[in-house]
C-alpha cells in the first residue's frame, strides 16, 4: 500500500489516542469484536456457536492475525 496511507493511518490513531481518549487496546478490541459478530452473522452461525470452531470450519484467519499481519507489513515498510 502507500505510504500516505499509513501515514494518515497513523495520524488517525494518534488523533483518537490523544483527543478522543481512547486507548489503542480499545480500538483493536471493537475490531475483533465486530469482526467476529459479522463472520457470524454472515455465515448465519448462532450467537452461542465457537468462534474457535466456525473459524476452523471456514478457514479464515483471526482477527489477532489480520492485527498481527498488518503490524508486521507496517514495521517492515517503515525500515524500508
Amino acid at each position: 500500500m502507500k505510504s500516505w496511507f499509513y501515514s494518515g493511518l497513523f495520524a488517525c490513531v494518534c488523533m483518537m489516542w490523544h483527543f478522543g481518549n481512547i486507548t489503542l487496546v480499545t480500538v483493536f478490541s471493537k475490531f475483533m469484536a465486530a469482526y467476529n459478530k459479522c463472520i457470524k452473522k454472515f455465515f448465519g452461525y448462532a450467537r452461542s456457536d465457537s468462534m474457535s470452531g466456525i473459524l476452523l470450519e471456514l478457514i479464515v484467519p483471526t482477527a489477532d492475525t489480520i492485527v498481527h499481519n498488518s503490524r508486521v507489513l507496517f514495521a517492515s515498510q517503515i525500515v524500508q
